[in-house]
This record gives C-alpha cells, sequence and structure tokens, in this order.
C-alpha cells in the first residue's frame, strides 16, 4: 500500500480543464525560462572555456560522458509516468496515480544508486593508484549523476505532469545562473574548482525540485507496476530516440561531404535551429499532459486531443515565423560582429531557421503517445528521414554546398508532417466510426 500521508495526487490536479490562453501562457513562460537558461549556460560555457586550459577541460568532460550514459537505466519509465500520471488523473483514479509515481521513484532511486556505488568504486581505484585528480573527478560526479536520475527524470517528471511549467522555469533559470556565478570556483582553483561547481550546481537544482515538489509519495517496489510504465514508456523512448537519431545523421552527412571545416561552420546552424525551437518544444511539452488528462477523463476520444492543440498550433506557427524572418534579416550582421570566423556558415544556418519553422506544427503530434500508437509515429519519423536523404543526394547532385543540408531537411520535415497529419485523421475518423458503432 502507497503510504496514506502524501501520497494522494492533489485534490485540485486535474479538477477543470485547461483553457488554450492557459496552454499559450505556460507555453510562452516556459520556453522563455528555457532561453534565458540557455543564455546562462552559454555565458558559464564561454567563462570556463577561457579560464581553464584545454586538456584540463577535456579531462573533466571526459569523466562527465557518464551523464550522457547514466540516463540509459532510466529503462523509459519516466517517459511511462509523463504520460500515466495525467491520463490515470484524467481518469479519476488518482491513488493508482500515486502508486505509478512511487514505483518511478523506487527504481530511479535505485539507478542512481547504481551509478553513485559505480563512480565511488572507479574513484576508489583511483586513489589506490595514487592517482588524486581523477579519484576527485570521477567522486565528484557521484551528485551531478544522482541529479540527472532522480531530478531531471523523476522530480521535474512531476512538474510537467502536474502543469507547474513557471515554477519549473523558475528553478530552470535559477539553476543555470548558478551556473555562471559558480565559474569563480574555476577561476580559484582549476579542476578543483570544476569539480566544485558541478557538485552545487546539482545540488541547488535537488533541493529546489525537492523544496516545491508537487506530489510527494514514498518509493515502492512493485514488478507489476514497473512492468506497466516499461511497456508504456519504451516505446515512447525509442521513437524518441529515432527522431533523434535524424539531427545525428544530419551531422554526420554534413562531417561526410563537406568535411571537419564544413561541420565547424555547420555549429552555427545547430545553434540557430535550436534557438527557434525553444517555443515548440515547450507547447510540446505543455500540451502533451493536458493530452493525457483530457484523454482519461473523456474515455479515450481522440477529436478532443486534437482539437486542443489547434490554438497553440496557431499561436506557435506565427510566433515562429516572425523568429524566422527576424533571425534570417538579422543572422549576417550579428554573425560578422560576433563570430566572424562563421561568416561561411551564415547561409545554412539561414535555412536551418527555415527548416525548424515545420516544428511549430508538431504540437498535436503528441497524440501518437498519448493513445499509445508509437508505431505509427516511427513511420512517419523513418519516412521523414529517407525523403530528407533522397533530397539531400538530388539536391547536392551539382555539387555540396553546406546550406544543402537544410535545405534537404525542409524537404524532409515536410514529409514527416504531411505523414503525421494524415495518419492522426484516419486515427479520429476510425475512432469516430467505432464509437458509431457501438452506439448502435
Amino acid at each position: 500500500m502507497v503510504q496514506k500521508k502524501g501520497a494522494e495526487v492533489p485534490a485540485s490536479y486535474g479538477v477543470s480543464r485547461t483553457s488554450p490562453r492557459d496552454l499559450i501562457r505556460n507555453s510562452t513562460i516556459f520556453a522563455s525560462g528555457n532561453l534565458l537558461a540557455t543564455v546562462f549556460r552559454l555565458a558559464g560555457g564561454l567563462l570556463t572555456s577561457r579560464l581553464v586550459d584545454p586538456s584540463v577541460l577535456g579531462l573533466f568532460n571526459g569523466i562527465g560522458l557518464v551523464l550522457g550514459y547514466a540516463p540509459l537505466l532510466n529503462a523509459g519509465i519516466s517517459a511511462g509516468l509523463n504520460r500515466e500520471l495525467p491520463y490515470l488523473v484524467g481518469k479519476g483514479e488518482r491513488a493508482r496515480a500515486a502508486v505509478l509515481a512511487s514505483v518511478a521513484q523506487c527504481w530511479l532511486l535505485l539507478a542512481a544508486g547504481i551509478c553513485v556505488a559505480g563512480l565511488l568504486c572507479i574513484a576508489g581505484w583511483q586513489l589506490f593508484h595514487g592517482r588524486f585528480q581523477l579519484a576527485l573527478g570521477w567522486a565528484s560526479f557521484t551528485i551531478p549523476v544522482f541529479g540527472t536520475l532522480y531530478g531531471q527524470y523523476y522530480l521535474r517528471i512531476l512538474y510537467v505532469t502536474h502543469g507547474r511549467f513557471p515554477r519549473l522555469s523558475y528553478i530552470t533559470v535559477l539553476v543555470a545562473a548558478a551556473g555562471v556565478v559558480t565559474v569563480v570556483f574555476v577561476w580559484w582553483l582549476d579542476f578543483t574548482g570544476l569539480c566544485i561547481r558541478g557538485i552545487l550546481v546539482a545540488v541547488l537544482m535537488l533541493a529546489l525540485f525537492w523544496k516545491w515538489r508537487p506530489l510527494s509519495v514514498r518509493p515502492r517496489w512493485s514488478w507489476t507496476d514497473l512492468r506497466v510504465l516499461v511497456t508504456t514508456g519504451m516505446p515512447i523512448y525509442l521513437v524518441g530516440q529515432l527522431y533523434a537519431c535524424w539531427a545525428v545523421l544530419n551531422s554526420t552527412l554534413v562531417l561526410t561531404y563537406a568535411g571537419t571545416r564544413g561541420l565547424g561552420l555547420y555549429a552555427l546552424a545547430n545553434m540557430a535551429g535550436s534557438m527557434v525551437a525553444l517555443l515548440p518544444q515547450a507547447i510540446s511539452q505543455v500540451v502533451y499532459p493536458k493530452m493525457s488528462e483530457e484523454y482519461g477523463r473523456t474515455g479515450g476520444r481522440l477529436r478532443p486531443l486534437v482539437q486542443m492543440a489547434v490554438w497553440p498550433t496557431l499561436v506557435n506557427v506565427m510566433v515562429t515565423l516572425f523568429a524566422v524572418a527576424a533571425g534570417w534579416i538579422l543572422m549576417p550582421p550579428v554573425v560578422e560582429f560576433l563570430l566572424p570566423k562563421y561568416v561561411e556558415g551564415i547561409p545554412a544556418a539561414q535555412w536551418a531557421l527555415a527548416a525548424t519553422a515545420f516544428m511549430a506544427l508538431t504540437p498535436v503530434n503528441s497524440v501518437f503517445n498519448v493513445v499509445k500508437k508509437q508505431g505509427r509515429y516511427g513511420i512517419a519519423i523513418a519516412l521523414g528521414i529517407v525523403v530528407y536523404f533522397a533530397a539531400l543526394q538530388w539536391i547536392i547532385r551539382d555539387g555540396v554546398l553546406l546550406e544543402s543540408f537544410p535545405q534537404a531537411m525542409i524537404v524532409g520535415r515536410l514529409a514527416f508532417v504531411l505523414v503525421c497529419y494524415g495518419l492522426i485523421w484516419n486515427m479520429v475518423v476510425v475512432s469516430k466510426s467505432v464509437k458509431s458503432i457501438n452506439n448502435q
């Protein structure tokens, strides 16, 4: 049994439906917070790079690769909780939602504990062999890895599923700002300062996530409930990884056809695209849990989910188009002034802005995860990748230009969006027909 004290999902959660205005407001706040946090992270990274020798930073970042591999132990649990928690609340099964949150917390605490123990063993081994700097480095990542698994993959998910985006943005900005302030330790202590900075930032993130957590439950182990989270979350995770591979493939092809210099110049395109993508990503993250909640509340109706995404998508398109136009115009003078070595990458960055604009049309794609039709979503992604690759081969038939890659991405993303919309329309029509037959 879940502990009675603090085990129930708050009674106010999921009682009233979220209006389009609230969705747009939360998305704007969330995107603005992410933008400001990104600026702080860039500033912290730039200052750190200027203060320490590349070999020292390389050593620290090499150990830090563990933060990229540790989330594999998540095994889709967070994705499953992200879908199931609001869905169950929408159905009115609050106690069941609290149980799944307890089980997810137990698993991620266990995964974090395994990683911490492994890092301490490596640190002890380095210390035994007299490698004190390496021992310090491995030991210092115990807190950040715990913060990644438990903080980012459990506590943060609670804020998302409960719609606490203003508070989440506040925490994100504070943590990013702390990353800039704690650069003073890097200036003072070099490698040791890097370790202290990482620990302090992780501790602050965990403390803030914990202080305002919207759901308080105790860890609980249950193979049955764990299986529910894995079977729900793993397909979502795998499809997300397939979509992420698209960007990796694009960079790989840039390296293959344009060489290392071309890939270096293309960093400007990646940076520009990621900045414009902040609002579409924020809207998708805000709309998704509300869709899950609505799906549970309405007994599995699809049409309300699509309708929920209409107004946020229209606002998304208008703002994104404005951002693309402004970025296209301002890109040349800004880059020439701030990054003169990357002037050759301006055309590619401008086209990357245009390619990112298609993401404004994708918030409704969360329907695939809500109704557990990730196979269809995976087909749409795969077709988009194939169209992108074919378009690239056609565009570069007479010669390779750096802007050829985002131009091909435009064609691929257009195909991806059209296939997604077609599949969603088909699901809505089929669902309506089935309900009509059942009502006869």
